[in-house]
């Protein structure tokens, strides 16, 4: 038996300065609007390379694959530009710049992702849920569209900050080196929740 269909999200886990930077703007946000989640340890701020779903039986084959993909990898530098809100002020972003470096990172990881991608059955148990919650729809068809829509020369780095916006607007632009990598288990809402497996960037 192939196993449960994961949702899965490769992705920068941000450390340092940049982590702190979007849990305060988080924080920022979930004052006014209580309903947005909470960014920390359970819910990690991270830079998306690469989403899709897997079956369980495919994670190691996935793992080894991405393992030899990343074996000369050193750190990425996220430049970050800026508060962005989104949808009318339904969510926040912090926006990165479009470099070569993640775009080119981000190329690869779809690469070793496609031949292990296979189609979303609509089974909860493939995200990592707190109790009472569901996947939301604009989550699963965000993820099932992602190598369409939103990757490739549509691909936009990015770090989702909640659901509504951030008091503070004006956050001068800077570079964050950044030496995480993480093979994400997804949450209801686009969160990475469960480390699958990691990687540390010289």
């Amino acid at each position: 038996m192939p196993g449960e269909i994961l949702a899965v999200d490769v992705a920068i886990l941000l450390e340092g300065e940049l982590r702190e930077l979007a849990i305060q703007l988080n924080r920022e946000i979930r004052n006014s609007n209580p309903n947005s989640y909470e960014l920390g340890d359970d819910k990690k701020p991270h830079i998306t390379l690469g989403m899709g779903f897997v079956t369980e039986h495919d994670v190691d084959r996935f793992v080894n694959a991405l393992n030899a993909s990343l074996k000369d990898q050193t750190s990425v530098d996220a430049r970050f530009l800026g508060i962005e809100i989104l949808d009318g002020g339904r969510h926040s972003d912090m926006k990165l710049e479009k470099t070569e470096e993640l775009v080119s990172l981000h190329k690869r990881i779809m690469e070793v992702l496609a031949p292990f991608e296979t189609t979303y059955l609509g089974d909860a148990a493939g995200y990592v849920l707190d109790e009472g919650e569901t996947p939301s729809e604009r989550s699963i068809h965000y993820q099932q569209e992602y190598r369409k829509l939103r990757s490739f020369e549509h691909y936009r780095p990015h770090v989702t900050i909640g659901k509504g916006s951030p008091i503070t607007k004006d956050v001068p632009p800077q570079i964050y080196t950044q030496h995480r990598i993480g093979l994400c288990q997804m949450g209801a809402h686009g969160n990475c929740r469960r480390i699958i497996h990691g990687w540390r960037l010289p």
